[in-house]
């Protein structure tokens, strides 16, 4: 992830304003499977070094970034594209499309939080007593992951909903 100390998140042409090469550098670079960002009208984009995706629509420019990534990778991109913490630029390392490794950019931490091959599939383990609690839908980005936690945490008595306030885990994306 890339923050850039500003008072707002720039935008893909903001970042191509100031860093002209920055962007086009990351594309071509052989680790790097695609970066993803806002352009200037608020439309998530993922951009490859050969074509480039709109989150929002699907529609693709020459060569679509996300096919080694599989049918899920435009969707949660997209979520996390666009949340209000997200940063102003993602930078996501290529897949092997054989093995399904992808590359970790920081040493001995390995590639947690990225897009694509086997790692990007979590199991949950839980105890037969909370089975109630889990959705039946697919558990989907860490935000609708920790609702599913704290669900848990208030069935077993060790959380509570303040009066007055909304609770934690709770709102429009909560049940997604």
């Amino acid at each position: 992830m890339l923050y850039v100390h500003s008072a707002v998140r720039l935008t893909l042409e903001d970042l191509q304003e100031r860093w002209p090469k920055l962007i086009p550098g990351l594309c071509a670079h052989e680790g790097i499977g695609f970066i993803a960002g806002v352009d200037s009208s608020g439309v998530p984009w993922a951009i490859g070094a050969n074509g480039r995706i709109r989150l929002d629509t699907g529609e693709v420019v020459d060569e679509d970034p996300l096919r080694p990534y599989r049918d899920h990778a435009a969707r949660v991109l997209r979520r996390a594209v666009v949340m209000p913490e997200a940063p102003d630029l993602y930078v996501n390392s290529r897949v092997e499309e054989v093995t399904l490794d992808i590359a970790a950019f920081e040493p001995l931490v390995g590639a947690h939080g990225g897009l694509g091959g086997w790692q990007d599939r979590a199991v949950l383990l839980t105890p037969r007593a909370l089975a109630h609690v889990l959705p039946t839908e697919h558990i989907e980005g860490a935000d609708r992951l920790h609702a599913v936690l704290v669900s848990m945490l208030r069935a077993v008595g060790q959380r509570k909903t303040v009066p007055g306030q909304p609770a934690e885990g709770s709102g429009p994306d909560a049940s997604h």
